[in-house]
């Protein structure tokens, strides 16, 4: 009788969590196509010219005082090489406590290909501060777009995005 009970209980939470699942949706067209003209700057970086091809060094790309607006997106396009690297770190800083309102999505690419693919999301909800936060990215490509999306109902003003890797 136990046995029985059990079973149907564990059939009962299988069916549940089938359920509570949310149908997914397509990835933007915008995201990922390579053409258009962005209305962002391009990244900010620092070139390294002290570095032999034996070493491992720092590279980084920056952006500061993006206005994204309510339920819209920016494409972030870094001028960097990322072939490489395996990481990809990046921090981002909101003028207010709106950080939970924020998703970031990687998208890579390689020259050789029209499109972007999205490799992995982050939403700013599993920061651990209300104004600032990041993550770490795994690498899929030599070329990094990453994409803010402002879920919240008021413009977000992000005062800096900080892009850093460690290049070989």
């Amino acid at each position: 009788m136990r046995q029985l009970t059990a079973t149907i209980s564990c059939l009962a939470l299988l069916a549940a969590s089938a359920a509570a699942q949310k149908p997914k949706s397509v990835d933007a067209a915008p995201a990922s196509a390579k053409s258009g003209v962005s209305s962002i700057p391009p990244s900010r970086t620092q070139p390294r010219t002290d570095v032999s091809p034996k070493d491992t060094y720092s590279e980084w790309a920056y952006w500061t005082n993006l206005t994204i607006q309510p339920g819209a997106s920016v494409n972030l396009d870094s001028s960097l090489d990322y072939s490489t690297t395996d990481t990809v770190r990046v921090t981002v800083r909101s003028d207010a406590g709106d950080i939970a309102n924020l998703v970031m999505s990687a998208y890579w690419s390689i020259p050789q290909v029209d499109f972007y693919g999205v490799a992995d999301v982050v939403a700013g909800a599993s920061f651990p501060y209300n104004n600032a936060g990041g993550a770490t990215f795994n690498v899929y490509g030599s070329q990094f777009r990453l994409q803010l999306t402002n879920t919240g109902s008021d413009p977000m003003k992000l005062t800096q995005v900080l892009t850093f890797a460690r290049a070989h």
